[in-house]
Order: C-alpha cells, then sequence, then structure tokens
C-alpha cells in the first residue's frame, strides 16, 4: 500500500559557514520549504554540516546588507578559482556519500529538492536512495555565471559544466528555474524543455513603501562595486553629467574594495561629495534607504532574476534598469515599473534618469505599479502557490512514469 508522504526534504550543496553571506539564497530555501511543510506537514533542509527546518536556515542569515570587501591577495584569480573548484569537488562527494540523516530518514519523502552548484549530486543520491522525484532548483548555470563576473576557468570551464553540472540536471525529475532567461540558458545543457518549470522568487514582506517623503535628487543602486557585470561603472560616469548642472546625491548599497576600480572612477570624475556607500545595515534599515530615493538604478549586464529590483518595486521606488538577462522579465513592461536602458550605455541612462527626476507624477504612478506588479508576482503568497502546484505536478507526473514503467517491465 502507498503511503502518504509526510515531509519534503530540500538539499544544499553547502552549509552556513560557506554561504554565510548568501542572505537571498537562504530566504529563498526557507520559503520553499516553509511551502513543503505546509503542504506536507514538516520539511528538513540537509546540508554538508548539519540538518534544520524553514526557520534554522533563516538563521544562517547575516543580520547585515553590503558585505564585506574581499581581502587583497596576490595569487591570480584563476589559480584561486582551480583550488576552489578542487576543494569543492572532494566537498561535494563526500555529502554525497554520506548516510542521509536520522531526522531526515523518518517519515516518506514526497520528493527531493536540491539547490544547483557544481558537483552537487547529493539530493540526486538521496532520491534514488528514496526513490522520489528530484527536483533541481537553478538560480544560474554556474560556471557560466561565474564567467560573466570575470572569472575564468581556461582549459577546464567546459570540464566542469559537463562533469560538475550537467549529471545533476539530467538526473531531475524537474528543473526549477527562477527566470525564463535562465531556462534558456539551461537549453545547452541538454535538459528536455518539458521539464523545466520558471518559479520567480519571493520579497520579504518587510520591504514597503516609505512612510515619509523621499530625498529630493537621491539616486540610488544596490550592487557589488567593483564587479564588471553590475555597470557600476556605466551609472557613476552617467551620474557625474546629471550632477554638472542638477542637485543630486547616490547612493550605492556596497562595500568597496578600498582603492579599487569604483573608488578610482569617482575620484576620476570628480564627484567624491556627492557619492555615499552604505553597507552593513539590516534590512529594517535597508528598507528605509530604498525609500529615500527618488529614483533607483539596475544597470547591470546581465542578471539572472534580480531579487533587489524587485525589493525597489516593493518599496515603490520607480526603477531605471538595463534591458538585459531575466531584469525585463521582473519589470514588466517597458514604461510601467521601469524605464529600461541599453545596458552600459551612460547617454542612455543619463537621460532615463534624468527624465524621471523632473516628472514627480510619472515618478508616483511608477512606484505604484511596481508595488502592485511585486503583490501579483513576487509576494511569498504568490510564490508559494506557484511552489506547491510544482510540487503536485512533479510528484504526480513522477508516479506516472514510473508506473508505465513498470507496465512495460511487466
Amino acid at each position: 500500500m502507498t503511503r502518504t508522504p509526510d515531509r519534503a526534504l530540500f538539499v544544499m550543496p553547502r552549509d552556513g559557514s560557506q554561504w554565510r553571506n548568501a542572505v537571498g539564497l537562504w530566504v529563498t530555501v526557507a520559503g520553499w520549504a516553509a511551502a513543503g511543510a505546509r503542504r506536507f506537514g514538516s520539511s528538513w533542509i540537509v546540508t554538508p554540516g548539519e540538518t534544520v527546518d524553514a526557520d534554522g536556515a533563516l538563521a544562517f542569515t547575516t543580520p547585515t546588507r553590503g558585505g564585506a570587501p574581499a581581502r587583497a591577495s596576490r595569487v591570480p584569480l584563476v589559480v584561486k578559482t582551480a583550488v576552489k573548484d578542487g576543494r569543492q569537488a572532494v566537498r561535494a562527494e563526500r555529502f554525497r556519500r554520506a548516510a542521509l540523516p536520522t531526522e531526515a530518514r523518518e517519515g516518506t519523502t514526497a520528493f527531493v529538492w536540491q539547490h544547483h552548484d557544481v558537483f552537487a549530486r547529493a539530493g540526486s543520491a538521496i532520491a534514488k536512495e528514496l526513490g522520489v522525484p528530484l527536483v533541481s532548483y537553478v538560480h544560474a548555470p554556474q560556471v557560466w555565471e561565474a564567467a560573466s563576473w570575470g572569472v575564468e576557468r581556461p582549459g577546464w570551464g567546459a570540464l566542469v559544466e559537463r562533469y560538475g553540472e550537467r549529471p545533476a540536471l539530467l538526473e531531475s525529475d524537474v528543473v526549477a528555474c527562477v527566470s525564463t532567461a535562465v531556462a534558456q540558458e539551461l537549453g545547452r545543457f541538454g535538459v528536455d524543455p518539458a521539464r523545466m518549470r520558471t518559479i520567480l522568487l519571493g520579497v520579504d514582506d518587510v520591504f514597503v513603501p516609505p512612510t515619509i517623503p523621499r530625498v529630493p535628487g537621491r539616486i540610488l543602486a544596490m550592487a557589488s562595486a567593483d564587479a564588471p557585470m553590475k555597470g557600476i561603472a556605466t551609472l557613476l560616469e552617467a551620474f557625474a553629467k546629471l550632477a554638472v548642472e542638477r542637485d543630486v546625491s547616490l547612493v550605492l548599497v556596497t562595500r568597496p574594495e578600498p582603492g579599487g576600480r569604483t573608488e578610482q572612477l569617482i575620484d576620476q570624475l570628480g564627484i567624491a561629495d556627492k557619492v555615499t556607500f552604505v553597507n552593513g545595515v539590516s534590512d529594517a534599515e535597508l528598507v528605509e534607504v530604498m525609500g529615500s530615493a527618488e529614483v533607483a538604478c539596475v544597470p547591470s549586464l546581465y542578471e539572472g532574476f534580480s531579487l533587489p529590483t524587485a525589493e525597489l518595486m516593493a518599496c515603490a521606488t520607480p526603477l531605471v534598469v538595463s534591458r538585459a538577462g531575466a531584469i525585463p522579465e521582473v519589470v514588466g513592461p517597458d514604461g510601467t515599473c521601469a524605464d529600461l536602458v541599453a545596458p552600459g550605455d551612460v547617454g542612455e541612462l543619463e537621460q532615463a534618469v534624468a527624465a524621471l527626476l523632473d516628472d514627480p507624477e510619472r515618478r508616483t504612478a511608477m512606484g505604484a505599479a511596481g508595488r502592485a506588479r511585486v503583490e501579483e508576482l513576487f509576494s511569498w503568497r504568490a510564490v508559494a502557490e506557484a511552489t506547491a502546484a510544482a510540487y503536485e505536478e512533479t510528484i504526480a507526473a513522477f508516479h506516472s512514469e514510473q508506473g508505465a514503467r513498470r507496465q512495460e517491465e511487466s
């Protein structure tokens, strides 16, 4: 007799010590696990270090945003990347071979959810052992995303993709992606489109519109300042042009590398007195900062999703964003919640920001539209509904395939 599933398992290839600053990641898996617990009764999140529930995963998040700068190192990045890949391959194999924790063995499992990472196969092994469907959750192909940030793997990148990423994706009954842009990128891995699902990220309820007036002329951006793919250099050059004839200020929610490319460019442009860095803030403080700006910019050259964009929309902050990656998918039609510009185009970005600064009525309308879009698509209620539907579909399809296979064998 088939037993009714009473729990779901979520497998994270790294634990809180390795992904301590990955706030969005742990919030996401906690949200998925909470939805699983509501549907089946309980959920466990299995990591190499410990097994926790949804609340335990949230404990892995740090209380601050902005992060610490990377320490200067004379070791070439390519060497550090090779060493990290080797270490992660060893850790991942050790995790794959580890016994399933006792608390995760109790009861009847509905499915196993695995966060995609290089060499991550533990979830695959657990799903096979328990005889249940496997869901792989993909924020972005890892080797490809790292390359977009300037992390190259000359001579071995293709091998890591082939042997460290592709197997788990092909073993999955369902591959859940954060955006259609990511789903399209996975096509080259040979993943069957019929097995892919797009499930958006959720925005925490703490992100709300401000209750006090915004700061006149304030522009805001959230990004890793020294990562070229985030487009901060483009924003700084556009801001410098705006600052020539306008009383404007720029707030960057990040911690730049001391003496790095961002600080150097700010000095070269002569705008140091108009640029402020904010870092080490709590979510509540971050909401205040987001709600203080008249306009926010997302100048990235690529994003697999961009949760900060959705968070800014939740704060009813009007946006100027790049027409790149999944950003248009997040903000919707051009001109409604955000004005879209070509990535890397300083002039177009400057003009778009200037136009919004000059039009308070349009800023208000755009902010309201952004807030409404978040409530419709990115609230945890909406995400939980989409997640629950994916759970049901995954389980039904898996058992249908199993039944068909048994008929063929009999």
